[in-house]
C-alpha cells in the first residue's frame, strides 16, 4: 500500500476496464453498421430466427430430393428408405 492510502489498480481491475471498453467499442460498431444498413436490431434477430427455422426444416429427410425433383421437373425417386 502506498503512503497516501490509495491502492494502485490491480491486474484484474485493469483487465475488467479494458474488457468493458472493448465491449462498448463493439456495441458502437454494431450499432453503426446497422444504421448504415438501415436495419433495426429486431430485424437482425428476426432474420436469425428465420434462418434457423429454414435450416431446421431444410435438413428433414427427403427434402432435398423433393425440392430437386420439383425444380428439375423429374419424377420423385423412391425415398422411403430415408424415413420421410
Amino acid at each position: 500500500m502506498r503512503a497516501s492510502g490509495k491502492r494502485r489498480p490491480g491486474r484484474w481491475q485493469l483487465f475488467r476496464a479494458e474488457a468493458d471498453k472493448t465491449r462498448r467499442d463493439i456495441d458502437e460498431e454494431v450499432a453503426e453498421c446497422c444504421k448504415k444498413a438501415n436495419v433495426a436490431e429486431q430485424e437482425v434477430a428476426a432474420a436469425g430466427q428465420l434462418k434457423a427455422e429454414i435450416e431446421k426444416s431444410w435438413f428433414q429427410p427427403g427434402t432435398h430430393a423433393g425440392l430437386s425433383a420439383e425444380f428439375a421437373g423429374h419424377e420423385m425417386p423412391e425415398t422411403s428408405w430415408l424415413g420421410a
